[in-house]
């Protein structure tokens, strides 16, 4: 109900199941890279390493993205302002209910 009435932007495809795993695998292969560089660095599992941690998801799951659309410059800095601020939001708000041991 809720995808058949969706307002989607005019030139952009709808999504589909293999688009959505798709972008599931591009962030799941995004945060593995950076894992694997903070690794590399010496940085311990869990902690911090900023903005790494806030935008890995967010570049592999545009790079999956590139495999179906053809998104502008535009869309892709929306998506990573979008994306990076909601991920400081609720990481800190994760801090401030005790969930997370560091707002970041």
């Amino acid at each position: 109900f809720i995808y058949q009435h969706l307002d989607w932007p005019a030139g952009l495809p709808q999504p589909g199941v293999g688009q959505g795993m798709l972008l599931g695998i591009g962030a799941l292969t995004g945060d593995a890279m950076e894992s694997f560089f903070k690794r590399r660095r010496g940085i311990k599992s869990g902690s911090s390493w900023y903005p790494f941690d806030q935008i890995d998801y967010i570049i592999g799951g545009l790079i999956f993205a590139l495999l179906f659309i053809k998104p502008t410059l535009s869309l892709i800095l929306w998506v990573g302002l979008v994306y990076f601020g909601l991920h400081l939001v609720f990481s800190y708000l994760g801090y401030l209910l005790g969930l997370k041991k560091h707002p970041l």
